[in-house]
């Protein structure tokens, strides 16, 4: 009887091993419950952007090989971090970076930036970068935190030198839309900004901020680059006979050019950030509001207020690593008296961060409007990219003259090379209609 419960046990033992079969594949929906999962109606309807964005995403990857392959040889050799370890201490907080930044139609610079975290006590920040571009274009900047980061009370001190003779300027409103109007010209500027800020940490994800800048700036003609001619041979005041009077240029059209502007600011914002992860979210949304107080100072006698706000919102569309950024921005500069707001200080629209399509400068005015829909996902363990689609546009104060046909469109799509909390480097293109195509690429190692 004892042998025949043991043959019992073993065969039924052997079943139930037989029974067990394969382990679950999670590819088809099977989990480790012993149940088998369909796909849910999200699932589903991510198959519509899939397929939508399979030849963006097969290019990106193409792009990605030789890159990974980079990247294997350095990881297996160790050449940046021999490099860096060269011009960085022992602990990491004392070294310098490279710099280095582009936009099509714009001169490259390059640099280094000398970061030490130590110099001001522990875990706080004094860095110096400085970038050139040639003898008229030069870029300096010195940042100071002397409060650690785990303060609630934060304060920094930030001082920028800008010098640039191949800035972009098309006129004022919507008449930028017409280059038969305000053709595209070139100008030079000479600024500097001096600005102290206090963070507050009020609770978690609420921020408050509070800023006092001195500026000045100084204008004067910029250089030609392809069919775009100096500024004074296209705003200039004309004679009778219609030729440009040289040296002048024209005070309504620019206001602010020939005086420059010199200035105090006094702004305030706060934040309500509730993301997951400030510098690579997957969920959350940012609300921002911000006014600031501007006069002019000397003979400048403009007087004016900013109130900017905005809102970001990140969904996440797949574990945490394909997303969707969902933007709106606005901007409104209401003048405080008669004197004119100097044209270097209105709402701008374009640049590397908002209105990809578009230069810097291209459009300027009193208000702006801004939208964005943004899709990001990984495409390397370092690596990310993006696609991207915005819609804005620029008016006058208080939004005078709003209206959907007065924005432009534009599409684009970018990859980013990062560490865990550090964007080593960034390219991007886009188009804007009207305008064609714009590249942004930029390294800010260490940054």
């Amino acid at each position: 009887m004892h042998r025949v419960s043991v043959t019992v046990i073993l065969l039924l033992i052997a079943c139930l091993a037989h029974a067990e079969g394969p382990p679950p594949d999670p590819s088809r929906g099977e989990s480790y419950d012993g149940a088998t999962h369909t796909a849910s109606a999200t699932e589903d309807l991510l198959w519509v952007p899939r397929v939508l964005l399979a030849p963006v995403r097969f290019l990106f990857r193409a792009i990605a090989v030789p890159v990974h392959h980079l990247l294997d040889w350095d990881e297996v050799n160790h050449v940046h971090e021999t490099v860096f370890a060269g011009f960085t201490s022992r602990d990491g907080t004392i070294g310098v970076r490279p710099s280095f930044q582009y936009s099509v139609s714009f001169v490259p610079v390059i640099g280094l930036r000398f970061f030490d975290g130590k110099l001001l006590g522990h875990d706080t920040n004094f860095s110096v970068t400085a970038m050139t571009g040639g003898i008229h274009i030069f870029y300096g900047e010195l940042d100071l935190r002397p409060t650690p980061t785990d303060r609630a009370l934060e304060a920094t001190v930030r001082a920028v030198y800008n010098m640039r003779d191949d800035q972009v300027f098309t006129g004022i409103g919507y008449t930028t839309d017409s280059e038969t109007l305000n053709p595209p010209s070139r100008y030079a500027i000479d600024s500097f900004d001096a600005d102290g800020r206090l963070t507050w940490l009020a609770t978690r994800g609420v921020t408050f901020d509070v800023d006092t800048i001195l500026g000045v700036r100084r204008f004067g003609n910029g250089r030609q680059i392809g069919d775009e001619k100096p500024i004074e041979e296209v705003y200039c005041i004309r004679s009778l006979t219609g030729l440009c009077i040289p040296g002048t240029i024209d005070p309504v059209r620019v206001p602010g050019f020939l005086r420059g502007t010199q200035f105090f600011r006094a702004a305030a914002d706060v934040r309500f950030d509730s993301r997951d992860n400030w510098y690579r979210p997957s969920s959350g949304a940012l609300i921002e509001l911000g006014l600031d107080w501007t006069h002019g100072l000397g003979d400048d006698d403009s007087q004016y207020l900013r109130l900017h706000g905005g809102l970001s919102a990140v969904l996440d569309l797949w574990k945490r690593s394909r997303t969707l950024v969902v933007r709106f921005e606005f901007n409104d500069l209401q003048p405080i008296g008669y004197a004119p707001v100097p044209f270097s200080e209105l709402i701008v629209l374009g640049g590397p961060d908002t209105f990809r399509g578009f230069r810097p400068g291209r459009f300027r005015d009193f208000s702006s409007a801004f939208a964005g829909l943004e899709y990001r996902w990984p495409i390397w363990m370092w690596m990310d990219a993006t696609v991207f689609g915005e819609y804005g546009g620029v008016f006058g104060p208080a939004f005078q003259g709003f209206s959907i046909e007065r924005m432009k469109p534009d599409v684009g799509a970018g990859v980013r090379l990062r560490s865990s909390d550090t964007f080593y480097a960034r390219a991007q293109v886009a188009y804007g209609w009207g305008d064609g195509w714009q590249a942004f690429f930029s390294v800010n190692t260490g940054f």
